[in-house]
């Protein structure tokens, strides 16, 4: 654990994960599109992993690699959602 952070008002718990070559070579075992929902283009260069729980909830997710780090929040759990189609053209 790293500690306590308040992300987006809501109050969490940080964890970091270490990867060593094992986890990456499970990563990289995964299909593509579970490897997107990480943003895990080259899962053989993550070394970390950075988690805020919140609620019991992911709250945040940060992949670091060896040149990047993509961060993610997700939020307005359970929130209504209104979809419209685009109009048909012709």
């Amino acid at each position: 654990m790293v500690g306590r952070e308040t992300v987006r008002g809501v109050p969490t718990t940080h964890y970091r994960i270490t990867l060593d070559d094992a986890a990456r070579a499970g990563l990289a075992g995964l299909e593509p599109g579970a490897r997107g929902w990480f943003d895990l283009s080259d899962p053989e260069e993550v070394r970390t992993v950075d988690v805020w729980v919140g609620g019991d909830l992911i709250r945040r997710m940060q992949v670091q690699s060896d040149d990047s780090t993509s961060t993610t929040d997700y939020y307005d759990f359970g929130a209504d959602i209104a979809i419209e189609p685009p109009d048909r053209a012709g």
